[in-house]
């Protein structure tokens, strides 16, 4: 029998597990993760990045060496003129916070921004890596109006990173399966 409860010592373990982190790993060193929550001011990109800089030192002063933001942490989103005004290129103010903090904190960081290159606008998940490189991962399918600011990406979600390989996952695709090709 399969049970749909999931308590958070094996949710911890699932989240490890998913980050390339080995069973021996997780015995024998920590690693302080932070999970940022933020209410967004709707597509007011500087002001949000200032909140998220703050929520990000906050955690790095408390311990953390990985730091994640929600998703859209620049510019909120929902079905406002005003998110015309939202998005950034991909090395924009958003990725140049994200690189600046990751080096100063000697710390992993990511969240995801509307970023524009090659005329389209991406949902883009960005993580900045303590040495100022950056991987990334474009929102595959984005979900009901969301269509309305970005298109869809095509990378396979997984970024390898030194302490292995990474999965971004963005809103619906924790719930969704894209098709294998073959």
């Amino acid at each position: 029998m399969v049970s749909s409860v999931i308590n958070r010592r094996e949710l911890t373990k699932l989240f490890a597990a998913g980050l390339g982190v080995g069973r021996e790993a997780m015995t024998s060193s920590t690693v302080c993760v932070a999970a940022v929550q933020m209410t967004a001011e709707l597509a007011n990109v500087e002001s949000n990045l200032a909140k998220a800089e703050l929520l990000m030192r906050t955690a790095f002063r408390r311990g953390a060496r990985w730091v994640i933001l929600p998703e859209v942490f620049a510019s909120g989103i929902a079905f406002h003129p005003e998110m015309a005004k939202a998005t950034r290129g991909t090395d924009g103010a958003p990725a140049q916070l994200l690189r600046k903090l990751a080096r100063q904190g000697n710390a992993i960081v990511g969240g995801s921004f509307l970023a524009g290159r090659d005329g389209n606008v991406y949902n883009t998940f960005m993580l900045a890596l303590p040495d100022g490189s950056t991987l990334r991962h474009d929102k595959d399918h984005p979900t009901f109006w969301e269509n309305c600011y970005c298109v869809g990406g095509r990378d396979d979600g997984v970024l390898p990173t030194q302490q292995g390989n990474i999965g971004a996952a963005l809103c619906w695709e924790f719930i969704r399966r894209r098709p294998q090709c073959g």
